[in-house]
């Protein structure tokens, strides 16, 4: 539903279970833990876990939104509007990235997860924050799972249950099934940049939600490379996305780090998020003319580290 502030005339969209349990106007009430903020931290503490919120003396003057001790784990909830709207500019282009950074630099795991996402995506969140807090009780080994090609459809609905990033089309995928379920899969397509032209890329990994494969991303690259030469490509690429990890699995299946993309964004009005080549300079306007008229700001993601495996 969508509610007109009294007090500042913002109109903003709320589901009407946060309507009724008191959410107020972001613009007007910014101060304290958010909504988000604390579903997260109860989640957490549903598992059994000790947690802080808002903890400011470890990253000082910044904070952590959301912090479990014990595992050396934080979560940091970036809401569309505040960290993307600031005075009429967005937050500094390495903000997130160097946050991340520095939390590494004291043993601390940090992720970053979108408002949007955390609404959306609820459920693939709480997966990926329970994988990183290592307490995922399905585990399955990949020499009992049957390797098989998997068709569009069936790829559509897998990743859009389980990877945060949802369905990329792709040239072919595979997956691992147990006991004729669906369990992990990965898809290829050719890369966007031209320099890379000679390789594969990884367009999406995911396992089942709640759902830990041993041996899984070995196995399916071991079909990968098979296809990739049998189809005259040179090597494999794959991004690891910094806002929920480094991507230390390519390493120790024969991947090289080639190097950062340096910080990603997207366009947000507040509220949703959009894509940033949907606004790709065209009929004669520019990026930057598309984002003024639909009055959208840019947020900041950490950007992606760059795998390279040669053949």
């Amino acid at each position: 539903l969508e509610f007109k502030c009294k007090q500042c005339n913002t109109i903003l969209k709320k589901t009407l279970q946060a309507y009724e349990r008191g959410s107020l106007c972001v613009v007007c009430h910014p101060v304290g833990t958010s909504q988000a903020e604390k579903e997260i931290g109860e989640y957490i503490q549903s598992l059994g876990q000790e947690v802080e919120f808002n903890n400011r003396s470890i990253l000082h003057p910044k904070e952590i939104d959301v912090f479990v001790p014990e595992k050396k784990f934080g979560i940091e909830h970036n809401g569309l509007y505040y960290h993307a709207i600031l005075n009429g500019e967005s937050k500094s282009r390495y903000y997130y990235l160097n946050k991340k950074r520095t939390a590494q630099t004291l043993g601390i795991n940090l992720i970053h997860i979108f408002g949007d996402e955390w609404i959306s995506k609820k459920e693939i969140c709480k997966s990926m924050i329970k994988n990183r807090l290592n307490l995922i009780d399905k585990k399955i080994f990949a020499r009992k799972c049957n390797i098989q090609e998997v068709n569009v459809r069936e790829a559509k609905i897998f990743f859009e249950s389980n990877h945060i990033s949802g369905y990329s089309a792709s040239l072919s995928r595979w997956g691992l099934y147990y006991d004729n379920e669906l369990v992990l899969c990965l898809s290829v397509r050719k890369p966007r940049q031209k320099k890379y032209k000679s390789l594969i890329e990884i367009s999406r990994f995911a396992s089942a939600r709640n759902t830990n494969v041993v041996g899984g991303l070995t196995k399916l690259l071991k079909k990968v490379e098979f296809w990739a030469k049998d189809n005259g490509f040179k090597g494999i690429l794959t991004y690891a996305d910094l806002r929920f990890g480094d991507g230390n699995g390519y390493l120790k299946s024969g991947f090289n780090l080639m190097g950062e993309t340096g910080p990603d964004y997207w366009y947000t009005n507040g509220q949703l998020r959009f894509d940033r080549f949907k606004f790709k300079s065209s009929n004669g306007k520019t990026e930057k003319q598309k984002v003024l008229e639909n009055k959208l700001f840019k947020i900041y993601g950490c950007g992606s580290n760059i795998f390279i495996k040669n053949f």
